[in-house]
């Protein structure tokens, strides 16, 4: 869902500029802002707005990522758990004392 919005935000982006650079400011704010004349899109500041977008989607990229590997990672741990629940349970014994024999003799 986060995705196809940033989707719809990036296709829609160059309209939207459009639309706040054809909405001129009030004199009477330009005046007290020191301005001639501004459209909203001189208030909001064109590069401020295409960075903020860069950024989005950017952290988009990374969080889709993330997820996939959150993902992997819990679908390998599930087959682990999985595969310890249907093995007989003196392997699962012998196979943790096995670990455990290992882990000692790396500590030795």
């Amino acid at each position: 869902e986060v995705t196809q919005q940033l989707s719809e935000l990036s296709a829609s982006f160059e309209d939207d500029l459009q639309m706040l650079r054809g909405h001129a400011v009030e004199p009477a704010i330009c005046q007290l802002e020191g301005w001639e004349s501004a459209n909203l899109l001189d208030c909001c500041g064109e590069e401020r707005l295409r960075s903020w977008l860069q950024d989005c989607q950017r952290n988009a990229d990374h969080l889709v990522g993330k997820a996939a590997q959150f993902a992997l990672q819990w679908s390998e741990l599930q087959a682990g758990v999985q595969r310890e629940e249907d093995s007989p349970a003196d392997a699962v014994a012998t196979a943790a004392e096995g670990r455990l024999g290992a882990a000692v003799a790396l500590m030795q």
